[in-house]
């Protein structure tokens, strides 16, 4: 494990190679952690807009009971990803 990383070494290789010549990564890095729930939404936001990206809202972790967020304008398709992940964290904790 490395330890965090800023978005642009993750998502560049050009700015991987001068940022972390240490770290070898093969391809972008498709999950990304946050801080607190403003930065998710900001990222989460980001990367819906980006073309050819798919964006499942916002995980929380770390909670006795499996709690995860949907924004207003969310899709079926957001809802149902978000359930199907939501189930799942369910199941895993039985």
């Amino acid at each position: 494990m490395v330890g965090p990383i800023q978005f642009d070494a993750t998502w560049d290789q050009e700015v991987h190679g001068k940022k972390l010549l240490s770290v070898k990564m093969s391809g972008n890095c498709n999950i990304f952690i946050f801080p607190d729930l403003n930065a998710v939404n900001i990222g989460y936001k980001i990367a819906q807009c980006l073309d050819g990206y798919k964006a499942i809202s916002p995980i929380v972790l770390g909670l006795n009971q499996s709690v995860n967020d949907l924004s207003r304008g969310a899709s079926v398709d957001d809802i149902y990803y978000t359930v199907l992940i939501t189930l799942f964290q369910t199941l895993i904790k039985k």
